[in-house]
Parts: C-alpha cells; structure tokens; sequence
C-alpha cells in the first residue's frame, strides 16, 4: 500500500529573470524560482529552483525524494498552466542588473523563510 503524501500549498513565490552567464551561450536569460511553501502537516520549506533542473531544498524536516518530487511537480504544473503567474508568484527582471543585484534579492528573499 502506497502511503499518502501531504498536500503541499505554496505561500510566496518570486521568479527571476536573469542574464545567462557568458558560459551558456544558447539562451539569453535564465528563469529562476524561488518558493516558501508548507507541507499540511505543517512545516515550512523553502525550494530554489532554476530552469534547468538544479534544485535546493531547506525545511526543518526530511524531505524525502517522493515529496520533493511532488513538491517541483505541483509547481512545474502551476507554472505552465497558467499565462500569468501564479498569485503567489512575483516576477522580478533582473537581466540588465548585476549578479550581485540578484544575489541580494535572493538573500532578502530566502530571510522570510
């Protein structure tokens, strides 16, 4: 019998619209995520999530892998169902401002956790 996940609500969200690092050269702008949700079972995370797959998790529980895997698939779906953002999500474009712009955003950003 499969166990049952909890259901997951995201909070807040920002997604960043960066300048691609002069190394990647196939795309001008990286779209990065940054989401404060929580589990029904209460605890907070926090999800990183950049559009090429790279993740990083921080909640004061184990996420297992088939919760993460729930976690970014809920997300993924919100993201492409909708022409807008989600009303959680703001959109930042940063990809004329300099990476230590962005990583103060972020920093702020990841705080409210």
């Amino acid at each position: 019998m499969a166990r049952r996940l909890p259901a997951v609500r995201f909070e807040r969200g920002l997604r960043l619209i960066l300048k691609a690092p002069p190394h990647i050269q196939s795309v001008p702008v990286i779209h990065e995520h940054l989401v404060i949700g929580r589990l029904e079972d209460g605890p907070p995370f926090f999800l990183e999530y950049l559009q090429g797959g790279v993740t990083r998790w921080v909640c004061p529980s184990f996420l297992d892998s088939a919760l993460r895997k729930k976690i970014l698939a809920q997300l993924r779906e919100e993201m492409r169902r909708q022409e807008t953002p989600p009303s959680y999500m703001t959109v930042m474009d940063l990809s004329g401002d300099s990476e230590a712009e962005a990583y103060k955003v972020r920093e702020d950003f990841h705080a409210r956790v």
